[in-house]
């Protein structure tokens, strides 16, 4: 059985499972440790043999990250974003005006698409660029 650890006064005292989580990181190690069945771990923690199976395999205890592996924009292409960096980098232009500068050559750009790229990029603020490697490492990293 798992039980949350409840929080006290803001203070993170452990892993804190959702509600109808039935292992936590220390059933997880005790699976991989174990030289028991599987059907008798999975009998004794409650869950699928399947489960045990897939916490023994793996090499850590900790849940897996979520979500996509490489963080792409869903309305703007490779290229398109080597150009907003590019322009961003070359022209130190503030976020609104990168918009109305940009806008005439990509139609589709928006404000929030546009400040989501920069951000990705690390350039949401006006910053000075002093070296061209930088910017070279930066769009070599975008189109690949």
């Amino acid at each position: 059985m798992v039980y949350a650890i409840p929080h006290s006064g803001g203070k993170n005292y452990g892993h804190v499972p959702h509600a109808r989580a039935k292992t936590t990181p220390a059933v997880r190690r005790e699976i991989q440790s174990s030289q028991e069945s599987l059907i008798k771990l999975a009998a004794r923690y409650g869950v699928n043999p399947k489960t045990v199976e897939k916490w023994r395999k793996r090499d850590f205890a900790h849940d897996a990250p979520m979500g996509p592996k490489v963080i792409r924009s869903r309305s703007l292409s490779q290229i398109e974003e080597a150009a907003i960096v590019t322009f961003r980098v070359f022209t130190q232009l503030p976020l609104d005006d990168c918009l109305y500068s940009l806008q005439g050559s990509i139609p589709h750009l928006t404000r929030s698409s546009l400040h989501r790229c920069l951000q990705r990029h690390g350039l949401q603020a006006v910053s000075i660029y002093s070296h061209r490697q930088d910017i070279k490492v930066r769009i070599r990293g975008i189109v690949r």
